[in-house]
């Protein structure tokens, strides 16, 4: 049977009739394995529409490989993207165009017979290694040949990206993958197929979602794509420039959740922050940045025109010939300085940096650190050596660079390289005054340390921008360095001593007229303020800094002011002011460049701020946003991510998926012993967070061994009585009450509550909790009137807090109701469950684990007054949504098993309590040893259940 040929003359040939299969389906090739006249020696990859094998051609003694369409994907329309991606790849003659020898079918699957590359995609070797832009510039012009070809032959590839083009070992960069190209000039009903044609691969690609369906990655598509226009080969040059882009920093040009936002993004300019560790010369940025126009018009009228400009490289200045004749001459060689003498003009960087930290300052500040702390806190220090180490590395190289766009690439002018070495000045003076100021260590220096030194302003800002809008103006004077200092001591979170010499400042810079330096100290009064706890008159004074900020067009500087005063109203009960911040600070951080550090901040606040009101699923978005945000930003907002892990965590576990929150506490763990030190308090506390946890779901060993390394290493960084301590004890108190160990349980969560008192006093959360756990021990020891009398306390403290709505009312709820069935109060416990009951499905629907709970309480009520099928009813409801849960092992299901298969016992229903109690021994013997109480009662209870029908059939004479 006859496969379509191509018309060109010179086109590779294909085959006419189907060849023979020797051996093997394709489903399951193997080595040794015959497809048509090639022998396959290995799987070498998949894409989004086949499969790649290496094989041997043994007629002409090369190696090939094979593509084929993938075993999923036979049907029709997949065989033909095959087939047109085949005629269009052989209509190319050119090194950077992968080479197709011959194509056939087989059983109905196609396949290609291509030129084999050692090598791995664009994507893999950009990952592989830090890559200078000189590296990524020629890697990206040869793939842009082969793009170009392709045009010049009339061919669009329609899914240009990084995995679509490969990187052989000797350095060539070949384009393949031409699964979705097609000829162009395509008709209108060609179009519209293309419009509507599925296909599945991007959709998961891309993380993005959109009716149309549209053929390529939608990342890389040009606007026009993703309003459902035609390709062309500007649409093209615009997915090659963002490959270019993307190789060049490290992340695509446009951000957006969905295809419209994406193109929205683009249509606006809205490019992302690029990072600041990855300088690119303005020529060659200026020529990426035209291919990325939204508008076709205006990026480069052809892919020759685009690679023209990358391959000539910076505009060479034209120096003007004065009629001194010799002398103009010599004054023009002098200015042309070699790349040698520019290299050496421009390598004082690490001299100077050398200078403020070295061997000898490195010894001193490890001593001062580690003088004002007990036991050993080594793992903190070394953490703080770690940051300073990259802030001074990350100085001299962001330094020596800007030196050479002056005087090697000729990107920028003298005076320009003047301010910039003015800025990396004021960034050397601030952490020799940083490090000066930790060498005289006191208190708890050493817990602030790293944090201060990542807080310095990032030597980077000197390198891209422009450095005027700093403030202040001037580098030296008295006004000047008492900022500095004030700077200092704001990044060391001495906020008692901050708060007067800020005030001062204010007066002082004030009665000078210098507006900007005015205004930088009346940021960090505010901060200050915000510390202290005075919320009130750090809002007033963020507030007055922002909008004056803001008219005086310091965007930077209104962008932190913004930050802190969304800080401010998050810590409030005003959710509507902390939304209405929340879009000032949005605005002002996109003005000034987008930082996604300030973004994920702004994403983490709004997640607090949703799951305050209850929301989980908007809060749940949130931190997923600002998990992507810091991962965007790079070291810098390391310990941000941590944070976000471990409040993603607490909320995760609130909603019951205790799974994915054990995975965002050990995240968040592993980030924080990197970020801060394994000794730090920071870490210990989501020690603590994942050993309650763990001792939720019977891990008791490592749940103690976690908490005795958080109660020491506490007690030694802060002191015994220290408010942090509380969440040790309260842990400690969950892991003993969950073993029954009641009289232990109770010590610890006084202990918990009196520490917490002391500090946020009776109405705060951090004080509610232990007094609620308080209420369960004195409910479980049978004090019914204190556990009642800790249980209302709690109710009304909350009510007043959140409002009579919220979720967190819900324990406090079924804990009433538990003690008021024991006191035989039963109208008052119906009327307590009804209410849970109506919150929690509210909140998180009726499949939930916490409606499992009280359903098990309706049932103890039923049971309690006489109602056995009643009871019975609502614990298999109970059980069914443990087991349907996400985690249907935990010890919760075998605890309502338990309670049902006693109730069956009492109601004779002998059958189903055996069933109901072996299947609760199952789930409970995975969390508990031998020796636990509830495992021997439920020995006892099967003991006493007469056999099973089955079981007695075993002991049955066979019938004659």
């Amino acid at each position: 049977m006859a496969s379509d040929e191509l018309p060109d003359d010179d086109a590779t040939p294909v085959l006419t009739t189907r060849a023979p299969r020797a051996n093997a389906a394709f489903a399951s090739l193997s080595r040794g394995d015959a497809v048509g006249r090639y022998v396959i020696l290995d799987r070498v990859g998949e894409g989004g529409m086949g499969v790649v094998h290496a094989a041997y051609d043994p007629e002409l003694d090369r190696r090939v490989a094979i593509k084929l369409v993938r075993p999923d994907l036979r049907d029709a329309d997949s065989r033909a993207r095959l087939l047109r991606e085949a005629k269009a790849m052989a209509r190319l003659r050119h090194p950077n165009v992968i080479a197709i020898h011959d194509i056939g079918e087989v059983d109905d699957q196609v396949f290609l017979a291509m030129e084999f590359i050692d090598g791995v995609t664009l994507g893999a070797w950009l990952r592989q290694a830090p890559r200078r832009w000189q590296e990524v510039r020629g890697v990206f012009v040869q793939a842009g040949r082969g793009l170009a070809a392709a045009h010049q032959a009339g061919v669009l590839h329609r899914d240009f990206k990084p995995d679509n083009v490969l990187v052989a070992r000797d350095g060539r960069a070949i384009v393949t993958d031409f699964g979705l190209a097609r000829p162009t000039a395509p008709t209108p009903a060609e179009l519209e197929t293309l419009r509507s044609t599925p296909d599945a691969g991007w959709q998961a690609a891309n993380d993005l979602t959109d009716a149309r369906q549209l053929l390529g990655t939608p990342s890389y598509m040009a606007p026009e794509q993703l309003a459902g226009g035609p390709a062309d080969e500007r649409s093209e040059q615009f997915a090659f420039c963002v490959a270019l882009f993307e190789g060049l920093y490290g992340v695509r040009p446009f951000a957006g959740a969905s295809l419209e936002v994406l193109r929205a993004a683009i249509e606006a300019g809205q490019l992302v922050p690029r990072p600041r560790e990855r300088p690119t010369p303005a020529w060659l940025e200026r020529a990426v940045l035209r291919g990325l126009s939204g508008a076709p018009s205006r990026r480069w009228s052809s892919m020759h025109a685009l690679l023209a400009v990358l391959e000539r490289g910076p505009p060479h200045r034209r120096w003007p010939w004065l009629a001194a004749g010799l002398l103009a001459l010599a004054g023009g060689l002098a200015a042309l300085r070699t790349p040698a003498a520019a290299a050496e003009r421009c390598s004082g960087s690490e001299l100077r940096v050398g200078r403020v930290w070295d061997d000898a300052r490195r010894h001193s500040l490890r001593r001062a650190l580690l003088a004002t702390s007990t036991g050993d806190r080594s793992a903190t220090s070394a953490a703080v050596e770690r940051e300073v180490d990259r802030y001074a590395r990350t100085w001299a190289e962001t330094r020596r660079d800007a030196c050479l766009a002056t005087h090697a690439r000729g990107e920028q002018s003298s005076a320009q390289l003047e301010r910039r070495m003015d800025c990396f000045d004021r960034r050397l003076r601030e952490l020799d005054g940083l490090l000066t100021m930790l060498g005289q260590a006191e208190g708890d220096t050493l817990e602030h340390a790293a944090g201060a030194v990542r807080r310095l302003p990032a030597p980077s800002r000197c390198a891209v921008g422009d450095v005027q809008l700093e403030a202040p103006g001037a580098s030296e004077g008295p006004l000047q360095n008492r900022l500095a200092e004030l700077r200092t001591l704001a990044l060391l979170k001495r906020s008692a001593r901050v708060l007067p010499l800020a005030q001062a400042l204010v007066r002082d810079a004030d009665l000078v007229a210098d507006p900007a330096l005015s205004l930088e100290a009346r940021y960090l009064l505010g901060g200050a303020q915000l510390d202290l706890g005075d919320r009130t008159a750090a809002e007033h004074t963020l507030e007055e800094t922002y909008w004056s900020a803001v008219r005086a067009g310091l965007d930077e500087l209104a962008a932190r002011a913004a930050l802190d005063r969304t800080s401010a109203a998050a810590a409030g009960p005003a959710v509507e002011a902390t939304l209405t911040w929340v879009r000032h600070a949005e605005a002002v951080v996109m003005r000034a460049g987008g930082d996604p550090q300030h973004l994920g901040k702004l994403a983490g606040i709004l997640a607090l701020v949703e799951q305050a009101r209850g929301d989980f699923k908007a809060a749940r978005e949130h931190y997923e946003r600002a998990l992507e945000l810091f991962a965007r930003a790079g070291a810098a907002a390391q310990g941000d991510a941590g944070s976000a892990h471990a409040n993603y965590a607490g909320a995760l576990r609130r909603a019951g998926d205790e799974r994915a929150a054990r995975e965002h506490h050990e995240r968040a763990l592993e980030l924080f012993v990197e970020h801060w030190g394994s000794d730090h308090p920071n870490t210990h506390s989501v020690r603590l967070n994942l050993a309650a946890l763990l001792a939720a779901h019977g891990e008791e060993e490592r749940a103690r061994a976690l908490l005795q390394e958080a109660r020491v290493g506490l007690e030694q960084a802060l002191g015994a009585s220290h408010p942090s301590l509380a969440a040790v004890w309260g842990t400690l108190g969950g892991l003993e009450y969950a073993h029954g160990r009641h009289g232990a349980a109770r010590a610890a969560f006084a202990r918990a509550y009196q520490l917490a008192l002391a500090t946020y006093g009776p109405a705060d959360e951090h004080t509610l909790t232990p007094l609620f756990n308080l209420g369960n021990t004195a409910h479980a020891r049978g004090d019914l009137a204190e556990a009642r009398h800790f249980y209302e306390q709690v109710l009304a403290a909350r009510i007043a807090l959140r409002g009579p709505d919220h979720p967190d009312l819900v324990r406090c709820w079924t804990a009433l109701a538990s003690v008021a069935i024991d006191q035989r109060r039963f109208d008052a416990a119906r009327e307590a469950l009804e209410r849970a009951l109506a919150i929690r499905e509210a909140a998180l629907g009726r499949q939930h684990i916490d409606v499992a709970w009280i359903r098990v309480r309706q049932a103890e009520l039923a049971e309690a007054t006489g109602a056995l099928d009643q009871a019975r009813e609502r614990y298999r409801e109970a059980a069914a949504i443990a087991e349907a849960s996400s985690d249907a092992a935990r010890p919760e299901t075998g605890l309502i098993l338990h309670a049902l298969a006693q109730l069956e016992r009492r109601m004779r229903r002998d059958a189903d309590a055996r069933r109901d109690a072996e299947a609760a021994l199952a789930v409970l013997s995975r969390f508990h040893d031998e020796h636990e109480p509830r495992l021997a009662e439920l020995r006892r209870l099967l003991a006493e259940l007469p056999p099973t029908t089955a079981a007695l059939g075993e002991h049955r004479p066979t019938p004659p």
